[in-house]
């Protein structure tokens, strides 16, 4: 698989117009953040780019999250999880067969060097750092979303 990491922070202008997907053909993505406050925000911010979210708090509450047979095209993951060292939740992610061959983007409120270097080392297919902003997010998850299908 091609390196396809994105850093929420490219160049805007993408191909992609904000909204513009037909009908039943929406992005999913599966939010997990321990902040309800946070998981708001994503979840407006990605709504308002016609972008179908779902969110978790816990990775304990994956499998009643999937269990209608919803699957996400992306996973939007903190680093920072109760319980769990920083990045280990792309491991456990990657341990699900729902979800083992699904993008996975760590979103941090870290810098974006040292967040590059931990969504390297875990394995993860990019991330977004709030420091620099999450303006470019929608953009970015439709991209890592449409090379991952090549």
């Amino acid at each position: 698989m091609a390196d396809t990491r994105f850093t929420g922070s490219e160049p805007k202008g993408s191909s992609v117009l904000i909204g513009s997907e037909p009908k039943g053909s929406s992005l999913r993505v599966l939010v997990i953040d321990d902040s309800e406050l946070t998981l708001d925000f994503l979840r407006m911010l990605l709504g308002r780019s016609g972008i179908e979210t779902r969110a978790i708090l816990e990775l304990e509450a994956l499998d009643a999250e999937l269990a209608d047979g919803w699957r996400p095209d992306a996973v939007l993951a903190d680093v920072n999880m109760p319980d769990l060292e920083p990045g280990e939740v792309v491991v456990k992610l990657r341990d699900d067969a729902r979800l083992v061959d699904v993008p996975i983007v760590l979103c941090s409120g870290m810098e974006s060097e040292p967040l590059s270097t931990l969504a390297a080392t875990c394995g993860a297919d990019g991330f977004a750092s709030k420091a620099d902003g999450l303006d470019n997010l929608p953009n970015t998850l439709r991209s890592l979303c449409r090379r991952d299908a090549v």
